[in-house]
């Protein structure tokens, strides 16, 4: 069915309506643009995926809107159906054991919380999205006094799914972590490498994308020579450029994948190869700005996930990604045991408080590609480089 365009300025979304029927009647359903701006008052229900079927996936401008929205649209529907996937053996009971914790008042804090950091002796959940103002909390722990917070919801909960799901950047590596008296962070892990280059901050909902992908072909030299290979590994710069941009995944039939699991995924050498088609280059040819900015629309909803509130950033072996949008050249990328992303710290000297030592600034999270499936542990361990234990004030 046809979408109807919607005002993006006043912050306007789309509603599915479910039309009436017999049980074994085929679900039917309308599109209708909300009466209203999302700031005022819609009564609405929020289904998990359904802004898969909402928003206009061949509409950049409204899918970078529209994704922006998501901390709003969830947080202001009348209620969230959420699809934790097929039952199991023991579901009822822990199903029975959430409503309980959700009844009892003495379990809550107050306004919400997500972790900044999250790493377990089991190597599950590890994510994290930062906005600090002028604070006296330590670099690790969120800052809840600042209102885009609001903003970074949905981020931060999108970035413990995928993390949860598809990265292992520590391997099976269990955490090591401390704190102490005066709230330092003691963390086991391994140092990967320096930022050496940033591109600049790009602004929630932004559509300039042909800024961005000129950037990003001029840090990495992709128009250059896109078929070298990446970091001495089994991939050429161009296909792991592809896979960062989307942070190695891709959305099909409104499920998650690895993009090396998709079928028929598009590709960044797809893109170039039809720029190339079109004005009939001959042979190998260089890439372009033009071929990521395609690239980027291609694959729609992961690579707006994968830039908003971070970066691209490029360190000094040549590896690239994206990370944290606090984050800045000199910045260092760690892996911490336990942790299913990469991490960004900022070297920080504190005579007072460190004893002259070398003490650590959390900045945030990070996508590398090429070490979000336990490479640094393993290249750590070829060379015998033991983990560091890493202090986070």
């Amino acid at each position: 069915m046809p979408y109807k365009p919607l005002n993006t300025q006043r912050h306007q979304i789309r509603l599915l309506h479910l039309l009436s029927g017999l049980p074994l009647d085929p679900i039917q359903c309308v599109f209708s643009p909300a009466p209203k701006s999302l700031d005022e008052e819609i009564k609405y229900e929020a289904l998990s995926y359904i802004d898969t079927l909402c928003i206009n996936q061949s509409d950049v401008k409204e899918r970078n809107s529209q994704v922006a929205l998501m901390g709003k649209i969830y947080s202001r529907a009348a209620c969230v159906v959420v699809f934790l996937g097929e039952s199991w053996d023991g579901c009822a009971g822990a199903l029975d054991a959430i409503r309980k914790l959700g009844a009892d008042p003495g379990v809550h804090l107050t306004g919400p919380k997500e972790p900044c950091l999250n790493i377990s002796e089991g190597g599950s959940g590890s994510f994290c999205h930062v906005t600090r103002g002028e604070t006296a909390l330590p670099s690790w722990v969120p800052d809840w006094s600042n209102r885009r917070l609001d903003f970074d919801m949905s981020a931060s909960v999108m970035t413990m799914m995928l993390s949860q799901r598809q990265y292992r950047a520590s391997g099976d590596r269990k955490a090591e972590v401390g704190v102490s008296p005066q709230s330092k962070l003691r963390v086991k892990g391994s140092m990967f490498d320096i930022i050496s280059e940033c591109a600049k901050r790009r602004p929630l909902g932004d559509p300039a994308i042909d800024e961005h992908a000129e950037e990003i072909c001029r840090i990495t030299g992709y128009d250059k020579a896109p078929e070298k290979p990446y970091c001495r590994k089994n991939q050429t710069l161009e296909t792991a450029l592809g896979l960062a941009m989307s942070g190695g995944m891709v959305m099909q039939d409104g499920r998650w994948l690895r993009a090396d699991e998709a079928v028929d995924a598009p590709t960044l050498k797809e893109a170039r190869e039809t720029r190339c088609t079109k004005i009939k280059a001959q042979g190998d040819s260089v890439g372009s700005a033009e071929d990521i900015s395609t690239h980027m629309q291609d694959i729609g909803v992961p690579h707006a996930l994968t830039w908003r509130l971070r970066r691209f950033v490029k360190t000094k072996t040549g590896h690239f990604g994206y990370a944290a949008e606090e984050c800045r050249e000199g910045d260092v990328v760690v892996v911490f045991s336990g942790g299913k992303l990469a991490y960004v710290l900022r070297p920080v000297i504190n005579k007072q408080d460190m004893g002259h030592g070398m003490g650590w600034t959390f900045i945030g999270d990070a996508y590398m590609q090429g070490i979000m499936n336990g490479e640094v542990f393993e290249m750590a361990n070829k060379a015998g480089v033991k983990e560091s234990a890493f202090v986070i004030v």
